[in-house]
């Protein structure tokens, strides 16, 4: 059975991945339940805010079934 954590979980790893790809400076600092904490310079929180909802808006594929995290 798939937790929510596990969506999360999943999401998280694929947002640290494209937020290091795109805003090389951008750390995500922490996450708690379904909030996620993330430090950028001012000039690329649009950006960022961009990544970030695009990210957890996907389907996280685990053992071959699709979940979204809403």
């Amino acid at each position: 059975m798939i937790a929510t954590a596990d969506v999360v979980n999943a999401a998280m790893i694929r947002l640290h991945g494209v937020l290091r790809k795109h805003v090389p400076s951008a750390r995500l600092v922490t996450q708690l339940h379904d909030a996620f904490d993330v430090i950028a310079r001012p000039k690329h929180r649009g950006e960022v805010t961009r990544i970030m909802e695009d990210v957890m808006c996907k389907p996280v594929v685990i053992a071959g079934v699709q979940h979204i995290f809403p």
